[in-house]
């Protein structure tokens, strides 16, 4: 008991995400960069995490002077087999040839094999359909593009005060965000909005007997 009490009043209960989507990825882009220096303006977060180019910055600079200590598997592979230097080479043209080339092709000079092109990628599988592209976490599918932000709210999820301000705030800039671009697809979730959902229900509940007590 004591652990879910602390998990419902812990890190979990107060985090929030948010979807934003659009055909459009430049339009998805700019909304979520909108929306976040909003989040990230306002009291009623402690943290929000919406802009991920830092962390590409620090693991660029933490494995990429190691990109010939640690190899990827399929690298390690080719490396292991008689011929592996004819499979390196055809998976380079591979790589130079793809549409999404131009990341490979700016450490080109300083990594003329794309070992560290091939680690990220092998790294970064299995996984959900996640990439960051400009920064942001975003994932394409249906002909829409998906971006999130993520936050820790600044106080209890479980308080009355910070419900009602959660979903005031949030109904102000799911409103300005329309305005500009109607046809965004706007979604968030989180502890402090269904506790906030679950109040208003008991209260309605409350409110409907008292009624009919008197009325009886």
């Amino acid at each position: 008991m004591r652990s879910l009490r602390r998990m419902a009043s812990g890190a979990l209960a107060r985090t929030a995400l948010f979807v934003i989507a659009h055909e459009r990825p430049e339009i998805g882009r700019e909304a979520t960069c909108q929306l976040g220096a909003w989040m990230a303006a306002s009291p009623l977060f402690k943290s929000v995490q919406w802009d991920y180019s830092r962390q590409q910055s620090a693991f660029f600079d933490l494995y990429f002077p190691l990109r010939y200590q640690i190899l990827s598997p399929n690298v390690r592979r080719s490396l292991d087999a008689p011929a592996g230097y004819q499979m390196l080479l055809q998976r380079l043209q591979q790589m130079l040839y793809q549409p999404t080339s131009t990341f490979a092709t700016r450490f080109l000079e300083q990594d003329p094999l794309l070992f560290f092109s091939a680690l990220a990628q092998a790294w970064g599988r299995p996984g959900p359909q996640l990439h960051v592209d400009e920064g942001l976490l975003t994932s394409r599918e249906s002909g829409r593009s998906y971006y999130v932000i993520t936050a820790q709210l600044a106080s209890n999820p479980f308080a009355t005060e910070s419900q009602i301000n959660y979903d005031m705030q949030w109904a102000r800039w799911r409103r300005d965000l329309l305005q500009t671009w109607p046809d965004l697809q706007l979604t968030s979730t989180s502890v402090a909005r269904f506790a906030s959902t679950t109040r208003q229900r008991i209260h309605t509940d409350i409110t409907r007997i008292s009624l009919g007590s008197t009325l009886g």
